[in-house]
């Protein structure tokens, strides 16, 4: 400015006042260009120095400049910085965070809940209608009445007739006995009370003693109504006494017994209406009430039958149909309990985290470790670690998760970590039998093929693979074991099998791969505690994979190839432990 300042001193103003003018322009465009140049260059994207990009999918990934996810290929956003707070157990998001992370909350509340749950199951015969009928005499079959399994008999109707040698001297002495019958009353009661164990009826009886003719066969008759499910014998067959002839079922009662998981034990009762359906008669429901739940489980489908009695008068249902069951629970079980949203849970194998809101300042969230109780529809119930009021986040809980691992905070992940750890660290070596660890092997191969297969999203080899891991472990489950190793494979085993059963009767890829997410945590513990292989195996996860609640899975390497999502998102996860 002071050089601008002497030119005009030395220069007549009139006659320069075009190139002064020029000179004035050109300094305000030029002349504060250090200053300009330094602005633009501190920040070239016009954002505050407070922003980073990262991916709306995986918020881990963090960069200083717009590129791509390197899990799975999405363009980065930018997004500020969030300010920390200095509780270990808390993580803030700027509002603009929470924007992007596309977070919500839902308030804990005590609300009436009600729960349709689904079941399986078939229709049997009333094992109290079953009946064999026996010959109780020792001879011929001289005429057999029923023709054929399924044949129809009334009541007191004559299914067979048996020669006896036996049969015609009781019946003389009988006879005998009746000439004697006012002077020897025992002998006649005794030879009366004999053909009467036979079967013989008071009517035939007495057409013997009035008669005085012998009969040369006894007949066998229906002590019911009903269907011949089995034929014993046939005509001409010698016969023992006691031994079968032919078995009655009487079918205008039945059974319908579904197949329950412990899991969904909680809310039946006896006494409780189930409406079912069956596909042989489409459009009709049916209605009946639980009348015997088993005390038992089943050792090997790990399921307790649940049984109901219905009317079958008109033969419209028929033993071994498929029945599907609708139960309706609005009973004090499903009410009044404190409810969130299933969306709310992380998962750490055996606990149940959600971020709570903080009550005066909703940028804040406390990770929290809950207890929970079984599920109401899109609910689970809250058995301890929440209060009515609260607020909790249903969605985006695992974005909020992984900015608190960013702030080096309590999260889903540290405490999946640590427990690993602790895992390998408490591990005492392998006591177990030879046969077990080739066992154990065996298993682990038919893991990694299923993995594998699932990778490539092939339905029919991941359906073989499928069916060779469950053969596999079912072989594992029964082998003579310590007390240590019994736990660990029971640990987990219902709704292990749930899953396993669940994925037998289908060939859908899906499906498949929910039962792999299902297996995961289970074989981590038999790898960290059996594995003596030379190579490592990773641990890996995918925060997207099940409806973005995330799932792990175990690899032989350490490239993520991602058994959930295939060729569409195959690189899509991080490595969460090395096992050596």
């Amino acid at each position: 400015m002071k050089k601008f300042i002497d030119i005009l001193k030395s220069l007549k103003f009139t006659s320069l006042l075009p190139v002064i003018f020029g000179l004035f322009l050109g300094w305000l465009i030029f002349g504060g260009s250090d200053e300009a140049s330094h602005q633009h260059n501190g920040n070239s994207s016009g954002l505050s120095d407070a922003v980073i990009y990262t991916c709306s999918m995986h918020p881990q990934i963090r960069q200083d400049g717009p590129g791509k996810c390197p899990l799975c290929g999405m363009d980065l956003i930018p997004v500020s910085v969030d300010e920390q707070v200095e509780d270990d157990f808390s993580v803030k998001m700027s509002a603009s965070a929470r924007s992007i992370a596309e977070i919500q909350t839902s308030k804990v509340s005590r609300i009436p809940q009600s729960k349709q749950l689904s079941l399986n199951g078939k229709v049997r015969p009333d094992e109290r209608l079953i009946q064999e009928v026996a010959s109780r005499i020792g001879g011929r079959i001289e005429s057999l009445r029923v023709n054929y399994t399924g044949q129809l008999v009334g009541k007191g109707s004559v299914l067979a007739e048996v020669y006896s040698p036996e049969l015609i001297s009781a019946q003389q002495e009988l006879i005998y006995a009746t000439k004697l019958k006012a002077k020897q009353p025992e002998i006649y009661s005794a030879a009366r009370e004999k053909l009467l164990l036979w079967g013989f009826s008071e009517r035939q009886l007495n057409a013997i003693e009035s008669s005085g003719e012998v009969k040369n066969t006894m007949e066998i008759l229906a002590p019911f109504g009903g269907t011949v499910t089995k034929r014993e014998v046939s005509k001409g067959d010698y016969v023992k006494e006691g031994m079968p002839i032919v078995q009655l079922i009487n079918l205008s009662k039945l059974w319908v017994v579904f197949d329950v998981y412990e899991s969904d034990l909680f809310w039946l009762k006896k006494g409780q209406k189930v409406d079912f359906t069956v596909k042989s008669n489409p459009g009709k429901v049916y209605q009946s009430q639980i009348s015997f739940i088993d005390p038992v489980v089943n050792p090997k489908t790990r399921v307790i039958g649940v049984r109901l009695e219905i009317n079958n008068s008109d033969g419209s249902l028929k033993p071994e149909m498929l029945v599907q069951g609708i139960v309706n629970v609005s009973d004090a079980k499903a009410k009044n309990e404190i409810v969130i949203p299933k969306s709310a849970v992380l998962w750490t194998g055996d606990k149940a985290i959600v971020y709570v809101v903080d009550d005066q300042d909703e940028s804040i969230f406390y990770y929290r470790e809950i207890v929970l109780g079984p599920e109401v529809n899109d609910f689970f119930v809250v058995k301890t670690g929440l209060e009515e009021g609260e607020s909790v986040a249903s969605y985006g809980v695992f974005k909020i998760d992984a900015a608190a691992q960013l702030q080096g905070k309590k999260s889903m992940m540290s405490a999946t970590k640590s427990k690993i750890t602790t895992s390998n660290n408490e591990k005492q070596g392998n006591a177990e039998s030879e046969s077990f660890q080739a066992a154990y092997h065996r298993y682990m191969d038919a893991y990694f093929g299923l993995k594998q297969e699932l990778v490539a999203g092939e339905v029919d080899k991941s359906n073989k693979s499928f069916t060779d891991l469950k053969k596999n472990l079912a072989e594992l489950m029964k082998m003579e074991v310590s007390a240590t190793t019994r736990l660990l494979l029971s640990e987990g085993e219902t709704e292990r099998s749930k899953a396993l059963n669940a994925i037998s009767a289908s060939s859908n890829l899906k499906e498949m791969r929910s039962g792999l997410a299902e297996l995961a945590a289970f074989t981590l513990k038999l790898t960290s505690q059996f594995n003596d292989a030379k190579n490592p195996i990773y641990y890996q996860f995918c925060p997207m994979a099940e409806g973005n609640k995330g799932a792990y899975w175990l690899s032989t390497v350490k490239e993520i190839r991602n058994p959930y999502f295939g060729e569409a998102m195959l690189t899509c996860g991080e490595t969460i432990k090395q096992i050596d």
